[in-house]
């Protein structure tokens, strides 16, 4: 089965860091393709820019990050005489058991995953957890999501994107049609990060998955023998 996503990158983060945006703009989107169940076939990027320098920072992370996620740039377009920048960038990616948003079940307990070591990039809510990782060890974090799938473990997952942890919650429970009720208390965050800031970052590794309480414990012992914080948060509800 086929998975596709699309991410257009927040225009302050491509005028102050290009080269960031760049590298933000595929980990994005490996981390929806992921989220599916999947693993990333290509990549296509759409890039107006207003200068060359723009232009090669930009193309220059695309393609150090599309290098460590092992996906390729197949094709997109370039334009370097654009008032404003804009930089959107689209995936497709194979799953042998597609995880849809759409499937969030009435009892599912929500669990949360993610990588607390790491560090904030100035200026922005981007907790970066990634660039201190080896390649290998990177993908590795990501293949436990597929895996998940393929073995019928998830009703659904997504991907904390930068509308923060309870605003990707709110995506997916919409997207099923479903209600939860959130423990905030259970929610792992690092130590030195308070809570509204944890709430509202991006986490570059952060993921919600939906699924029955018998499955919960599986999924937590997966993610916790390579070091991963991974707890239940709360519960889907039908209303």
């Amino acid at each position: 089965m086929d998975g596709r996503a699309g991410e257009g990158v927040y225009q302050p983060l491509l005028e102050s860091n290009p080269y960031l945006a760049g590298r933000t703009s595929v980990l994005t989107n490996v981390n929806d393709i992921y989220s599916m169940g999947g693993r990333p076939i290509a990549i296509v990027d759409v890039l107006f820019s207003s200068s060359m320098d723009n232009t090669k920072q930009v193309l220059r992370g695309i393609n150090d990050n599309a290098t460590r996620y092992k996906v390729p740039v197949v094709g997109g377009h370039i334009s370097q005489d654009a008032q404003c920048s804009s930089l959107s960038v689209f995936i497709l990616g194979k799953a042998k058991n597609l995880l849809s948003s759409f499937n969030a079940k009435d009892g599912d307990d929500l669990l949360f995953v993610s990588n607390s070591k790491g560090k904030f990039v100035s200026g922005f809510n981007f907790w970066d957890s990634s660039s201190m990782l080896t390649d290998d060890e990177v993908l590795e974090d990501l293949e436990l999501i597929a895996q998940i799938a393929e073995e019928g473990l998830a009703d659904t997952a997504k991907d904390v994107s930068m509308a923060g942890l309870i605003g990707s919650v709110l995506m997916l429970l919409e997207s099923s049609q479903k209600g939860a009720l959130i423990n905030i208390d259970n929610i792992p965050k690092p130590c030195e990060v308070p809570l509204k800031d944890w709430l509202l970052a991006f986490p570059s590794y952060g993921f919600i998955f939906s699924l029955r309480p018998e499955n919960t414990y599986k999924v937590k012992d997966k993610f916790m023998k390579r070091g991963l914080a991974c707890e239940s948060i709360g519960k889907v509800t039908s209303d």
